[in-house]
């Protein structure tokens, strides 16, 4: 891969590099700098094609050191911004890369006081079902797509400082450590990070009942917002999104 510093240490627009692999993208413009100095640069695409944008710098990211990631509509982009520029916190990725997930997930369940993994196994919902195909929110409206100097999807939210579920008690490491414990299990890669929306393709979700149902208590514990005012239940989480090819979380 790429040093994912070289277009740190220079002012310019990796454009070229992209025109040497025989991709252009056009309007690709620095979008803002994080308080540490790592840019971000974006460009337009019409609704629908987003996630196909998505795939193709994704699969050249081990060539260009440059990590894709749907942004949402341009009016999206000032609260993460914001974040990225104001409350950067230097630490977050090696704080992340060093944490104990699971620990940190049986801490958030324990304190939601979240129905346990055997309730969620024995009572499953007969009515949901995972989704045969990955959808993504950002890819049915125009969107930007976003690049940023990363080794793995998972340190984007510590590289920006996230704080799209603060209200949650969850910092950029946080969100570091979880995705990177479900790209090692499930190869979750993240496709969409805007202001307080992720979203991640799974080649490889749980399919197993029970792992099913540890994997939904751990996205419960992550985002409660997904059963509150979501799905509605642990169980119907784990019968739904847990099983489908892609995960969608979204923080009040």
């Amino acid at each position: 891969m790429a040093a994912v510093s070289s277009f740190s240490d220079r002012g310019g627009n990796p454009q070229d590099v992209f025109v040497r692999l025989g991709v252009a993208l056009p309007g690709l413009d620095l979008l803002f700098r994080t308080g540490t100095g790592v840019p971000v640069w974006a460009y337009p695409v019409e609704a629908g094609e987003g996630f196909d944008h998505w795939l193709r710098l994704r699969r050249l990211h081990e060539r260009t050191g440059l990590y894709p990631f749907l942004v949402g509509p341009g009016d999206e982009t000032a609260d993460l911004a914001y974040m990225a520029e104001n409350d950067c916190d230097p630490t977050a990725v090696e704080r992340g890369l060093a944490m104990d997930a699971a620990r940190r997930l049986a801490e958030l369940a324990e304190s939601q006081n979240t129905m346990s993994i055997e309730d969620v196994f024995l009572n499953p919902d007969l009515d949901a079902q995972p989704s045969p195909e990955p959808e993504f929110v950002w890819d049915k409206q125009e969107t930007l797509v976003g690049l940023i100097p990363a080794r793995a999807g998972y340190e984007v939210p510590g590289l920006l400082s996230w704080q799209g579920a603060v209200n949650c008690d969850l910092d950029g490491a946080d969100h570091v450590a979880i995705l990177k414990r479900w790209h090692d299990l499930h190869g979750a890669q993240l496709v969409t990070l805007s202001f307080d929306m992720l979203e991640l393709l799974v080649p490889t979700p749980p399919m197993d009942p029970r792992e099913a149902a540890t994997t939904a208590v751990e996205q419960y514990a992550y985002c409660p917002d997904a059963v509150d005012q979501g799905v509605g239940s642990l169980a119907a989480l784990a019968a739904g999104q847990v099983r489908s090819p892609s995960w969608y979380f979204w923080w009040d």
